[in-house]
């Protein structure tokens, strides 16, 4: 089903997997970015989680690229720009490179993008690589991004903000030579901590639960609190789960959702909806009273026909069997 996103106030063309998630964060300006490489200064090509590529306005990087987040700031520092980052998983630059992620900032104001990388200019490269870019099988191995908080309050101070992202971890399953377009395995999750305002990788921390959860699917900041959404993927089976932990320190003790409460025991879990997507969009609702939304895609119907369900409204922590 082809839908249509807004992009820097155009609209572009995409398929139903395509969708865009709003949070806060600040960002530095243009000579200030340490994250690496610093591509274009204009809107350029990105394409959905199925890798249809959507049309630019102006392409001095063109490209596709797979799946998309962004979050947006309310600014309370003269010195730094009210932003919104884009991050983005696969991404083709000039001269048909491919890069596994990078983010892209967009200017609130002037509307100006630019694509954050790792690497060199003369080498661009993923702005976050795995922890080792080859398994012990000695098949290759990348990062995909999920969704991701920015926790910069007033009150913080400037060191310690942070773009806490979620990141998975990916494997070929045949050598580089052989490998065709699914010819990969989902490993485990990574929590990616970038600094604020200039997005240097701090850190990555791989989530080894023993869940098999792919965690980062959607997050929310609620307080001091970081709710985390996650999908069990079984194959024909998708389920969704919640766990929670602190939003400043998220790779510290997590609890996890249960039938009538919250445990720190990840068997405890209980599975929320099944049938999702491994990507979904939870919205809150206008009123706190009202619940939360959920927006994914029905799996239960044969593959290549999936539609688009939006269940609630939900409770503030669980989730109703509203379908909509």
């Amino acid at each position: 089903m082809d839908t249509c996103a807004s992009v820097a106030g155009h609209a572009v063309p995409g398929v139903s997997q395509t969708r865009v998630l709003v949070i806060s964060c600040r960002i530095a300006p243009t000579d200030e970015l340490a994250g690496g490489v610093l591509l274009g200064s204009e809107p350029w090509c990105c394409g959905s989680a199925a890798g249809t590529a959507m049309e630019p306005t102006t392409s001095p990087a063109d490209g596709t690229c797979r799946g998309s987040r962004s979050w947006i700031n309310r600014p309370s520092s003269p010195d730094w720009c009210s932003a919104r980052l884009w991050l983005f998983s696969d991404t083709m630059l000039a001269g048909e490179q491919w890069v596994n992620n990078c983010i892209v900032v967009e200017d609130i104001e002037s509307g100006e993008l630019r694509t954050v990388l790792g690497g060199t200019p003369s080498e661009p490269d993923a702005l976050v690589s795995p922890l080792n870019k080859v398994g012990p099988d000695g098949l290759s191995r990348w990062l995909w991004a999920g969704h991701g908080v920015a926790v910069d309050d007033a009150d913080l101070p400037a060191d310690q903000r942070r773009v806490w992202a979620w990141f998975n971890d990916y494997q070929a399953t045949v050598p580089d030579e052989e490998k065709g377009e699914w010819d990969f395995a989902w490993v485990r999750p990574i929590l990616v901590e970038l600094s604020l305002p200039d997005l240097r990788v701090l850190s990555r921390n791989p989530i080894d639960d023993g869940t098999g959860v792919q965690w980062g699917a959607s997050v929310h900041r609620d307080g001091d609190e970081l709710l985390v959404y996650g999908v069990a993927d079984e194959g024909a089976d998708k389920h969704l789960l919640l766990a929670m932990t602190s939003a400043t320190q998220p790779g510290g003790p997590w609890r996890y959702r249960t039938t009538d409460g919250w445990s720190t025991r990840a068997g405890d879990m209980v599975r929320l909806l099944t049938g999702v997507g491994n990507e979904i969009s939870v919205l809150r609702m206008p009123s706190p009273d009202d619940g939360w939304l959920v927006i994914t895609s029905d799996t239960r119907q044969e593959f290549g026909t999936w539609p688009i369900v939006v269940y609630g409204p939900t409770i503030r922590l669980g989730h109703s069997r509203d379908r909509r």
